[in-house]
């Protein structure tokens, strides 16, 4: 099987995706996170600096196709964040977890396979210190063992 992934990693990349996205967005809807949710959040909070928020973020949203198909989406954002001062370290979060949005995740079918691609992906091209899931979908969350260490906790990769 051969995926491919679309980064988009800007606002106005985001903006050209839109149609795509709400279209995928049809089948797989979810009202406490969604496009606009997403595309508003960022607008408001990407340049905030703060602890609360985070440092010098990010947009990382992968988009997964196979034969042509967006499988799913992966909104995230890497986030660079700090610890008394003295620590930095780069997390990968969804968008929006430093908001407290309930509910987050990806956005269309859950299936360990487009998660394995992203972690694939990620370990190959981008580099962070954690891998942040939080605020998930209960039902999400325990619909694959193997995805459980990512959404109770901080997981080091």
């Amino acid at each position: 099987m051969s995926y491919k992934i679309d980064v988009i990693s800007t606002l106005k990349s985001l903006e050209n995706f839109k149609y795509d996205w709400k279209q995928f967005e049809k089948k797989y809807f979810k009202f406490e996170y969604n496009y606009d949710i997403i595309k508003n959040w960022l607008y408001y909070f990407l340049e905030k600096n703060n602890d609360r928020f985070g440092y010098d973020k990010k947009i990382l949203i992968l988009v997964i196709y196979f034969e042509n198909s967006i499988k799913t989406i992966f909104p995230l954002i890497k986030v660079r964040r700090k610890t008394k001062r003295f620590i930095n370290y780069t997390s990968l979060e969804f968008i929006g977890s430093q908001f407290g949005l309930n509910h987050i995740s990806q956005i269309g079918e859950i299936k360990e396979e487009y998660f394995n691609v992203l972690l694939s992906w990620l370990n190959e091209n981008i580099k962070y210190d954690l891998l942040f899931f939080s605020n998930q979908d209960i039902k999400q969350k325990n619909k694959y063992l193997k995805f459980k260490k990512y959404f109770y906790s901080v997981y080091p990769i």
